[in-house]
């Protein structure tokens, strides 16, 4: 048994690629654009392959940069697997030798198949957020669990100057159209506060088909009672420069949600020097604590409702903001925009720390450790990882052994 143990771990070790990446490759969503933006950012400096779950063929991927990123994971798995899509999809992940798990979620809970899922397949998990650690603790995941930021591409947002060149006020949040992501209090705020004024303007974005039905309706059904010429709802998928334009041509970037994992474009705001409303709640608190952006009261508990994906069951609580600290974050930072603009541009400072290249080395840390520590906490650094977990410890230590 022993021998036959060894063996097995020698195959595993042997494999030619040093991770297989498993998820969606696309840039209009978050999640999609993680396993892109590392594909494209660590090619150079890995061997990497790919897998995409239920993809009808095994086209390679082809990289902005000229790399050609094959889609064999399943038969020749790497020494690390890292899953960046749901953690149910774990069938998908290859039989390699360390698998991690990639996840976030929105509210106070976990989903139960997520837990399950994480403690019997992977040998870990990273979180975006601190926020998380507790959350997927409580929630009864046993294995260590990592913080490392999403893998952003801020770099061209960072180069883009804010091009407010319209005479009015813009205000502007891009977000699909589902519950938690709470269109309907941000209409309401800014048509009780601003209905009458022609020089303020409320543009919502969302990706085309990226919205949940139900909820699509009632925001439909709102605009079209209120009947304010000066909020537009724009249906569009917009491509890398496109959104860019979109994002750097307002003056105020609004976003209420009632939970974020990480949220990716208030940090792209950010990074474009634009002044930002955000609700301080779940991992949003981490950029509201960074004192760059209007953080509005958001401690309203609310059942988090995820039926429009998945399986009725508890997910704690997310959190909502009244309508009257709506209506003060739009005309504080309205009234007093010169102020909300000189504290973008620090914060443009303290979002170029959350570009990929802050991080880079972590990941592949991760994926390739040059050492690694048994010690008290779970961490990535630049130069190596440290776990409180005996088994993982040994695993990275064979796993450094083979390189």
């Amino acid at each position: 048994m022993i021998f036959v143990i060894l063996f097995f771990v020698q195959v595993t070790l042997t494999q030619s690629f040093d991770v297989t990446l498993v998820g969606l490759f696309g840039s209009t969503n978050g999640l999609s654009k993680i396993a892109l933006n590392l594909a494209e950012e660590l090619s150079n400096d890995l061997t990497i392959n790919i897998v995409v779950p239920n993809a009808n063929s095994d086209q390679p991927l082809h990289l902005a940069n000229g790399k050609v990123i094959l889609h064999n994971g399943r038969v020749n798995p790497g020494k690390v697997a890292f899953l960046t899509y749901l953690p149910t999809l774990y069938e998908h992940v290859p039989e390699s030798y360390i698998k991690i798990a990639y996840s976030m979620f929105e509210s106070t809970k976990i989903p139960t198949n997520w837990v399950k899922s994480l403690n019997k397949v992977f040998d870990l998990v990273c979180v975006p957020d601190d926020y998380l650690v507790n959350v997927y603790k409580t929630s009864g995941v046993r294995i260590p669990i990592f913080v490392l930021p999403c893998p952003l591409r801020l770099r061209n947002f960072l180069n883009q100057k804010k091009c407010t060149t319209n005479n009015a006020f813009i205000f502007r949040m891009s977000a699909g159209l589902f519950t938690r992501k709470n269109q309907t209090l941000l209409i309401n705020a800014f048509n009780q506060e601003f209905r009458g004024n022609p020089e303020v303007k409320l543009l919502l974005h969302v990706h085309k088909d990226y919205s949940y039905a139900p909820y699509r309706e009632e925001v439909l059904q709102l605009l079209a009672e209120i009947k304010n010429p000066n909020i537009s709802l724009i249906e569009q998928t917009l491509h890398e420069t496109e959104y860019i334009h979109f994002m750097s041509s307002l003056h105020c970037y609004v976003f209420l949600s009632k939970g974020e994992g990480f949220s990716m474009t208030p940090r792209e705001a950010m990074a474009l020097g634009v002044p930002c409303i955000l609700a301080n709640n779940t991992a949003q608190k981490t950029l509201c604590a960074s004192g760059y952006a209007y953080a509005v009261k958001s401690e309203m508990k609310e059942q988090a409702d995820y039926a429009y994906c998945f399986p009725l069951e508890d997910y704690g609580y997310q959190f909502n903001c009244s309508l009257n600290d709506a209506r003060r974050a739009l005309r504080e930072v309205y009234s007093h925009y010169s102020y909300y603009e000189s504290l973008a541009i620090k914060g443009k400072k303290w979002a170029a720390h959350h570009d990929f290249a802050y991080n880079k080395q972590r990941y592949i840390s991760l994926f390739k450790p040059k050492r690694v520590v048994f010690g008290s906490s779970n961490v990535v650094m630049d130069d190596y990882i440290e776990t409180n977990s005996k088994t993982l410890y040994k695993k990275y230590k064979k796993l450094i052994c083979s390189i």
